[in-house]
């Protein structure tokens, strides 16, 4: 009976111990992102609690706000969650840009940043690394994952 008990408490702490938060990335410590439907305004989640401040509207498209407060990050951001309202809410993250993809072969691929190296005419290039600065992936708004396909047929130089 012993041993069963000692190895339930093992298990327990086991599992406790893998626990993680989806929430641990560096981000603005008291700011939150929220996306509210179409025509709803932060002020009703100020007004319903007055630890909440309104900064700024992120997008008019997506209706994606920028909050702020005080309170306890976690339970406030759980309590966002609750709200009927809430699309989406979570911390304000910070991000690096990434303008330059990890292609060992990159240097080679002059059409896609072009900085005149090796006799080439520089900025005779598609500006990739300009998009690459705004998105490199990820999720749509909706929650879809962005897909890409590049179909190339080569070149037949004759």
């Amino acid at each position: 009976m012993m041993i069963r008990a000692a190895l339930l408490f093992f298990s327990f702490t086991l599992l406790v111990s893998f626990t993680t938060d989806a929430q641990t990335a560096p981000h603005r410590p008291g700011e939150f992102l929220v996306s509210l439907p179409e025509g709803v305004d932060a002020a009703v989640l100020t007004r319903r609690n007055t630890d909440l401040v309104a900064i700024e509207k992120i997008s008019n498209l997506l209706n994606i706000w920028l909050l702020r407060s005080d309170a306890s990050e976690q339970e406030l951001l759980e309590w966002l969650r609750e709200q009927p309202e809430v699309r989406s809410a979570q911390f304000n993250h910070l991000l690096e840009n990434r303008t330059v993809p990890d292609d060992p072969h990159f240097s080679q691929e002059w059409h896609l940043l072009n900085n005149g190296a090796n006799g080439g005419m520089l900025d005779a290039d598609l500006d990739a690394e300009l998009a690459w600065d705004i998105t490199t992936g990820g999720l749509t708004p909706a929650g879809d994952t962005i897909v890409i396909a590049v179909i190339d047929g080569g070149l037949d130089a004759t």
